[in-house]
């Protein structure tokens, strides 16, 4: 994230996995006050597979559903 102070942070939380087992994960959150909109943090999101995050219009006047999903 460029900007400063860091638009994107992680948030430790407890999960359950599909076979049961509870894992310790951080998850992405953005503060959309902050977002600039630029896409880095879904391009560099080390998670493997799909990105963590994904970056999507915020307050897209044309088409209610298609406004942000964060």
């Amino acid at each position: 994230c460029p900007t400063s102070p860091k638009a994107i942070y992680l948030k430790n939380d407890i999960v359950t996995a599909p076979d049961g087992n509870t894992l310790a994960v951080q998850l992405p959150f953005v503060d959309l006050k902050r977002c600039v909109g630029c896409g880095i943090c879904e391009n560099k999101c080390p998670v493997r597979g799909l990105p963590a995050i994904r970056t999507i219009a915020a307050g897209e006047s044309r088409s209610i559903k298609n406004q942000i999903l964060l």
